[in-house]
């Protein structure tokens, strides 16, 4: 018993002596980025696709930005044969993430990557100028400042590190490149790719999400590929990818009309074509 007081004390002592910590929560990002993407195809090589964003570092923001990317999620961004960069601002070869400055109130374009990938919804992520990257501790024992005091580095990880799923700073969800539609069958014995329109129909939900098709636009969407899946369903292949072709168009249409987005434009026209292009039925 004297042995485990003896101990305690020792313990409680070493606590006490410990400098009393307060940790100063680091700056906030409070910078108000617009990203504004397009897609096109390669006229080079028609089996790339040409992802080119302007940023818009609102007048309003409190900071500029220095570094921004695209990405599927933490640590991914996404693969490019070629990235190009804005004046004065950096860039790795083959991927899609730059470094650079755009104060508030400035607009900046050519962010530009290329890759074999299709369209696809994707996280646009940036970090403010003043982001803090080795917060400072204030102890009061001390009266000094400490940036390394071990025992406060998960609190600093809670407050700011893990801020995002990306670390410090903002994002969103814009336009980037994704793998290609599955096109098998969910059974092993199965005749058709289904997985292709649930893919399809996958995608057309979450540019919904997003506000990127209107709700009429939604409904003759997916409809169309109701109707093709149907189709193919029932062994007619011809009759599917001539449907298939008419949400092609349809799709063109809707944009015409301002009933769809860019976004949800370049995401459901190039992956119904390959869905179109790739169509198999086995009987």
């Amino acid at each position: 018993m004297k042995k485990f007081i003896i101990m305690f004390l020792f313990i409680s002592s070493l606590y006490s002596q410990r400098p009393q910590v307060i940790i100063k929560v680091p700056v906030e990002d409070n910078f108000e980025l617009k990203v504004i993407a397009s897609c096109s195809l390669d006229t080079q090589d028609t089996t790339r696709f040409i992802f080119k964003y302007t940023l818009i570092n609102l007048q309003t923001s409190g900071q500029p930005v220095w570094m921004f990317e695209i990405t599927n999620g933490p640590l991914q961004n996404e693969p490019s044969d070629t990235t190009i960069a804005p004046a004065n601002w950096g860039a790795p070869l083959k991927k899609s993430y730059w470094r650079g400055r755009i104060l508030p109130g400035d607009t900046l374009s050519g962010f530009i990557y290329k890759t074999w990938r299709l369209p696809d919804i994707s996280y646009w992520y940036a970090r403010g100028e003043d982001t803090i990257y080795n917060p400072e501790v204030w102890c009061e024992d001390t009266m000094a400042y400490a940036s390394e005091l071990e025992w406060v580095e998960d609190s600093i990880n809670k407050i700011y590190y893990r801020k995002t799923p990306f670390g410090p700073g903002k994002y969103g969800f814009t336009l980037g490149s994704g793998p290609f539609p599955p096109m098998k069958s969910s059974w092993p014995w199965g005749h058709y790719p289904d997985s292709a329109f649930i893919h399809l129909r996958d995608r057309l939900n979450k540019c919904k999400e997003q506000g990127w098709v209107t709700s009429h636009a939604y409904d003759e969407i997916d409809r169309i590929i109701g109707q093709a899946w149907n189709h193919i369903e029932h062994g007619r292949l011809a009759q599917s990818k001539r449907t298939l072709t008419r949400l092609l168009r349809t799709l063109e249409r809707l944009k015409e009309q301002e009933k769809i987005k860019v976004e949800a434009f370049y995401i459901m026209y190039y992956r119904t074509k390959y869905v179109r292009d790739n169509l198999w039925y086995r009987p």
